[in-house]
């Protein structure tokens, strides 16, 4: 980079320098990831799937919402992941299968029951007394072949759950937090309301992106370019420089002019890609109900463990049947009536399939007046919505948590 500065280059940013060789490679992975594999599309994921990739330890995986599951379990397919529990019977002949045959193992539950039985093999604690040479671990009592290509992924559902495991297993894997943030569920609120509403807008969106990273990778190409041609020269064996090599001059004016033309459109792509997402934000405010409606649903568990309410259940049926039901834009629409027209077929979905669970009238009463405080402070612009995401006092008085 220091290089191409010199010689007058645009300058693309690079990967941040404290990844690790192989963890950063741009949005296109992230991209692939999002398409192919299902990762949600938020910035904590993606930090924690490069984290995950360039690993070399066994990852224990927090995931309340079970779309970090998912993922790995897509993206260790063509290793012939099998996803288990470490409950079941079996698990220890399961375990020592994998390790032998190389294939990728997730093993759920971890936080409910854990069997020291697989320390050695997050330990690596290997031998060579396998057989030809290869390298074995103890499982059980038995010794067992461990295959180079075995992968060990472990899975919990809370972080409360994952901080009380062993600490003698937490200081053998690396522990990523998949956790859903508000940030993160406004962020995919937000695509599905505009996706609903604006499809074309999230059309122009995503094309923008991926001829902005097309554009990034071009400026990459000409950089490399540009420095084996310096190399090139530098290395010549009539001992000319740079200077006195006309064809590699000839060269790095030509990559020059492109990457210059490369630069102009990456900064006419990403003004584009600022306006649609700047367009995007007329339904930011329902996206943010959406996020602390959720927010509202999921802190019922705290007046009762049956109360517990998915994240999926949310997004895909409560928000994607609020969507199908939404009627269209009236012309000159205001922010205000946009708001009201997106949420309340929220609201309705979200109560209709919530209420029938409650046990008590108390409890829905509790919900409700934390939903209805939530529509308040939401349309009077309140920002500070952190203590109202579940009515605080209202739902931590709702009743007891039996019965």
């Amino acid at each position: 980079r220091r290089t191409a500065a010199a010689l007058g280059l645009p300058d693309d940013g690079g990967d941040d320098a404290r990844c690790s060789p192989g963890a950063c490679e741009g949005p296109g992975r992230a991209r692939r990831w999002h398409e192919k594999h299902g990762l949600p599309r938020d910035d904590r994921f993606v930090a924690n799937a490069n984290i995950l990739a360039a690993s070399t330890r066994a990852s224990l995986l927090i995931d309340p919402t079970g779309a970090a599951l998912r993922f790995a379990a897509s993206l260790l397919e063509k290793k012939r992941a099998r996803i288990c529990s470490a409950a079941e019977p079996g698990f220890e002949r399961t375990l020592a299968t994998a390790a032998r045959f190389g294939t990728a193992l997730i093993v759920r539950d971890v936080d409910e029951a854990w069997d020291a039985v697989a320390h050695p093999l997050l330990n690596k604690e290997f031998s060579k007394g396998g057989s030809g040479g290869a390298s074995s671990a103890r499982i059980g009592g038995d010794a067992v072949d461990v295959s180079p290509d075995f992968e060990l992924v472990l899975h919990a559902r809370d972080r409360a759950g994952a901080a009380g495991l062993p600490l003698n297993l937490l200081g053998r894997v690396t522990v990523l937090d998949f956790s859903t943030t508000r940030s993160s569920l406004r962020a995919t609120a937000l695509s599905r309301f505009v996706r609903a509403q604006r499809p074309e807008l999230e059309r122009e969106r995503v094309e923008a992106a991926r001829e902005l990273e097309k554009q990034q990778a071009l400026l990459q190409t000409h950089e490399d370019q540009v420095l084996a041609k310096i190399a090139g020269s530098s290395s010549s064996r009539d001992g000319g420089g740079l200077l006195d090599d006309g064809d590699a001059l000839n060269a790095l004016e030509a990559a020059k002019a492109e990457a210059s033309d490369a630069a102009k459109n990456a900064e006419r792509l990403e003004k584009t890609a600022a306006r649609l997402s700047e367009a995007a934000e007329a339904f930011g405010g329902a996206a943010t109900f959406a996020a602390d409606l959720f927010g509202v649903l999921s802190r019922l568990e705290e007046i009762h463990g049956a109360y517990a309410y998915a994240l999926d259940d949310f997004l895909d049926h409560a928000l994607f049947s609020a969507l199908e039901k939404t009627p269209p834009a009236e012309p000159g629409e205001d922010a205000a009536t946009r708001f009201d027209r997106l949420t309340r077929p929220l609201i309705y979905e979200a109560s209709r399939r919530v209420a029938g669970g409650l046990l008590r009238r108390e409890h829905r009463a509790a919900a409700a007046v934390a939903v209805a405080a939530l529509v308040s402070r939401s349309r009077s612009g309140d920002e500070d919505l952190s203590n109202a995401l579940a009515g605080r006092d209202v739902l931590s008085g709702g009743g007891p948590a039996g019965g």
